[in-house]
């Protein structure tokens, strides 16, 4: 390891050397990664990440200093246990890096970089409910549940806002002309009657808004229709293998037409792909109910925000026969006005009626202009749909849009989303991993687009915890190729992860962790035979860096695409406090859930997969609306002991001489290295007399060159298995004649509706309980206690050797 010859990354930082690099947070970095160990306590004292527990201590308070780690010693005996990388001559090559044209191979001083950023770190950044990714949620009422907690309440103004806005889309005498001669507004009230039901406000209020759309010339392009029979179809994750068809009603939506908008499929007249705005009528003295009425109109909020990307915010109105509140959503969250009197504040109704219904959809062709390195507007052409977008109301909101630049006719990639305020400028990042392999390359970026606070008023008094400004922001990209869960081939699946996984390793060792793995954000890559460029890491929006402070640390919450969250994530995320940093091997755990995830659910083509033993568990993953059940399904897969014989009976053959091994062998690697984290889990170290807190997985975190060389050795094995299988021709395969009973109890494997009704109320992974409850032969619960000290249940299913390939038996044998 010695021997190897530092890496040098171009940049104009000159001779800094990799102390200055990490105390004064440049932006770009030129470091030779050579071992220096007596660096060490120096970059600890420069370091200025400080712990919400230490900065909040008595100054005057003397705090023991933690010896500093000795980086000569042998490995730990938690380092041990973990299984030796491959000793091939080429295992520690991870591809030959354009900028230097020589092979990249880790020097050995990187670990002083990445220790340096592990062991200062203990805090993560807070997680929230989001409904992006929500697979699990096959029902209205569990959708609305994740969505109500997702909103946290939004946030009550005055109806003084209601009657500020739209105030430049007409002036007062256009008003009171429509108020005079219009037939809809006579002696002081509105022609809506008090109706008997609900169902008679629709008409009424329908013929208002046209009313009024047609008086100010946009009649032609809008129209309010009566949508409260209607399903109007919600849009799915991609990633899920059984959509439920979900489905919502506003009781008016207003359509809009022209090019601004794309049509609903099926021949149908709207949707929210065309929707510009909608109206719930309710009785007057229903009108109070105000969480319901957020959640209902969150949820038509958020299939716009889905099916629309590009928009803003979106804006609707719940309205009685005398009364009416205004909601308003953003990526910051949910705003709403107190009721209002509308025969009162006619004028304010009336622009609202015009207002709200101007906002544009989404495109799927047309012009997209971004402003390029030169500060002049650059045009390029949309090429079809976005590859990505998150179906969540808050967050980040990002959409990546597929463009070709008119002028050079190269097609980049635009990304949009929404920065929280305070945090590092994810150009940041990819100014310093410019040219490297492996990761996105910006073009330009774009920002002073739009700010979250701009649309909600003074927002001076808003609660922190409920309302954070949001930053528009737009990154023009290199367009490098479809999502990985769009995979063809079992080579373009394993090679595409391989060099992420790659990239990953080398973005560590300069001290910079993703934090938000995903199918969506690992591309196949545009050259699928160099290595290096199979697969391409984006969206590095949540990636952090040595010397983030606390305040930027808490200024945003993490949320992710669920279903891949590591097991110390949920657990962090089901405590609540005092939750441990996100560290790299969150990552690497990540990016084997993505793994397991294609493999079982797609056939080696890239199709669907038949649903067998493992399928139903990994299923079990995506139970977001609850997560210690999600938990505990995961935290039971990763522990229950597989050979490669189980694996077959529910792996896709087209898998098999491939994938057992790499599955097998990168489980239980994974499984290992959180068997070694979690004594250490609830066991924070003594801070340093600066204030920093080492990580508690220190011990863990240190072998970093082991942990990635032996993984990618593992895909680089797969790799040759799946060239030699591509050149056999397929046998198909002959099915068994003895079919074998599954379960003691002859039940067929576990659905969904299965494990939801198997719900806990907490869940804890201990190593002394996990062979003794694998070992058990039928389904059934197991209860103990949980973190928070609360019972839970384990879930434990039958071994997979009771399965034959053909499926489950539910004969009764026996």
């Amino acid at each position: 390891m010695s021997s190897d010859p530092p890496v040098s990354y171009p940049s104009a930082l000159g001779d800094r050397g990799p102390l200055q690099l990490l105390a004064h947070g440049a932006s770009q970095a030129s470091v030779e990664f050579e071992s220096n160990d007596d660096d060490i306590d120096e970059i600890q004292e420069a370091l200025v990440l400080v712990d919400e527990e230490a900065s909040d201590s008595d100054s005057s308070v003397t705090i023991p200093i933690p010896k500093t780690p000795d980086h000569n010693a042998s490995k730990s005996a938690a380092a041990e246990t973990v299984p030796t990388p491959s000793q091939s001559a080429d295992a520690r090559v991870l591809y030959t890096c354009p900028l230097i044209h020589q092979p990249w191979t880790p020097a050995c001083g990187s670990k002083n970089v990445i220790q340096t950023f592990i062991e200062n770190q203990d805090t993560c950044t807070p997680m929230a409910f989001t409904t992006n990714g929500a697979l699990d949620i096959k029902t209205s009422h569990d959708l609305n549940n994740l969505l109500k907690q997702e909103l946290k309440g939004g946030i009550e103004v005055s109806g003084d806002w209601a009657h500020s806005l739209y105030l430049d889309v007409a002036d007062l005498k256009m008003i009171e002309d429509y108020l005079q001669t219009s037939g809809m507004y006579n002696n002081g009230r509105w022609a809506i009657e008090e109706p008997g039901a609900e169902v008679d406000l629709y008409n009424p209020w329908r013929s208002v808004i046209n009313s009024i759309l047609r008086f100010f010339g946009i009649g032609g392009r809008r129209e309010a229709i009566d949508t409260h029979g209607m399903r109007l179809k919600h849009t799915s994750d991609p990633l899920d293998p059984n959509p439920a068809p979900h489905s919502s009603s506003p009781d008016i939506s207003v359509v809009g037409y022209g090019s601004s908008f794309v049509q609903p499929s099926r021949d149908k007249k709207i949707g929210f792909e065309n929707m510009a705005s909608f109206f719930d009528g309710k009785l007057d003295d229903k009108a109070g109910n105000l969480s319901e009425h957020l959640v209902q109109m969150g949820c038509y909020a958020r299939q716009i925000f889905a099916q629309q990307p590009n928009r803003f915010f979106v804006r609707g109105l719940v309205v009685s026969h005398q009364r009416a509140r205004l909601f308003h959503f953003d990526r910051s969250g949910a705003q709403y006005t107190a009721l209002f009197n509308i025969h009162e504040y006619p004028r304010t109704i009336t622009l609202a009626c015009t207002g709200l219904p101007a906002m544009g959809g989404v495109r799927a062709r047309g012009i997209l202009r971004t402003v390029g390195t030169d500060k002049q507007i650059v045009e390029h052409d949309l090429l079809g749909d976005p590859i990505s977008s998150r179906g969540s109301v808050c967050g980040r909101g990002t959409v990546c849009w597929p463009v070709k630049d008119r002028a050079s006719g190269k097609k980049l990639l635009v990304k949009d989303y929404w920065m929280s305020e305070g945090r590092q400028l994810e150009v940041d990042l990819l100014k310093e991993i410019k040219g490297l392999p492996g990761v996105c390359q910006m073009v330009s970026y774009e920002e002073g687009r739009g700010e979250t606070k701009d649309y909600r008023g003074n927002v001076e008094s808003f609660p922190p915890e409920k309302f954070h400004n949001r930053i528009a922001i737009r990154i023009i990209l290199e367009l490098h190729g479809k999502t990985i869960d769009r995979f063809k081939s079992a080579k373009e699946l394993l090679g595409a992860l391989r060099d992420a996984i790659g990239a990953h390793y080398q973005l560590v060792s300069m001290g910079i962790i993703h934090r938000d793995l995903s199918h969506t954000n690992i591309l196949i890559g545009p050259n699928s035979k160099k290595i290096g460029f199979r697969g391409i890491l984006i969206d590095f929006d949540m990636g952090i860096k040595v010397g983030r402070t606390i305040a930027e640390r808490l200024g945003d919450f993490r949320t992710g695409h669920p279903v891949f969250y590591s097991l110390m994530t949920w657990d962090s995320f089901m405590k609540g406090v005092d939750r441990p940093a996100h560290d790299y091997l969150d990552d690497i755990e990540v990016f084997f859930w993505i793994f397991c995830f294609l493999i079982f659910m797609r056939k080696a083509n890239g199709e669907k997969a038949e649903t067998k033993t493992i399928q139903n568990l990994i299923l079990g993953w995506c139970l977001v609306n609850t997560p210690q059940l999600a938990y505990s399904v995961k935290s039971t897969f990763l522990r229950r002991t597989m050979d490669v014989n189980e694996v077959k009976l529910s792996l896709d053959e087209s898998w098999h001489s491939i994938c057992e091994d790499l599955f097998v062998n990168f489980k239980d690697y994974v499984r290992k290295i959180d068997e070694q984290r979690e004594p250490l889990q609830n066991k924070k170290m003594e801070p340093f007399l600066d204030g920093t807190i080492p990580n508690r997985f220190s011990p863990v975190l240190k072998d970093h060159d082991t942990h990635y060389t032996y993984i990618l050795s593992l895909f680089d094995d797969a790799l040759k298995k799946a060239e030699q299988a591509a050149k056999v021709p397929r046998v198909a395969a002959v099915p068994p004649q003895d079919r074998v009973r599954t379960y003691s109890l002859n039940l067929p494997p576990p659905g969904l509706s299965q494990l939801r009704s198997q719900l806990i109320r907490g869940s804890k992974r201990r190593s002394e309980d996990t062979e003794s409850v694998l070992e058990e032969t039928p389904t059934r619960l197991k209860r103990y206690k949980a973190p928070g000290g609360q019972i839970a249940t384990s879930i434990q299913f039958a071994p997979l050797a009771e399965q034959t390939a053909s499926g489950p038996s539910t004969s009764n044998q026996g």
